[in-house]
């Protein structure tokens, strides 16, 4: 049986609001940077690391083959509807990802008061 490896890169985002510096640490497969994953459907988790707590009200993840369509916020591959949780994981549920293919994604969070936060595109 033929395997399908889907290629998404990761890398560390770092956020910058209102002075205070904040990170996410981003996985794919609960992998750092992964080369290549062999899942139909990858499993997106995700950690704040922040000196002041941001607490993650809802969150929207994008998925896109190119790191300029989502620069513009146009996620061609996949935008997930906003999930109101404050759980750090999602399953990517978009159209079939295809073998030895780059795929880009960006997390967006919003705590209760509406205030978003947006990764680096990874």
């Amino acid at each position: 049986m033929r395997k399908l490896y889907i290629y998404i890169f990761l890398l560390n985002s770092v956020l910058i609001v209102a002075g205070n510096a904040k990170s996410i640490d981003l996985y794919c497969e609960y992998l750092n940077n992964p080369i290549g994953i062999d899942i139909i459907s990858p499993r997106f988790t995700w950690n704040i690391n922040s000196s002041n707590n941001f607490s993650q009200y809802a969150f929207k993840v994008e998925v896109a083959t190119s790191i300029q369509l989502l620069s513009e916020k146009k996620a061609d591959i996949w935008q997930s509807d906003l999930i109101v949780s404050p759980e750090n994981y999602t399953r990517y549920n978009g159209s079939k990802l295809k073998s030895h293919s780059k795929y880009f994604w960006r997390l967006t969070l919003i705590n209760v008061e509406g205030k978003e936060l947006k990764s680096s595109i990874s």
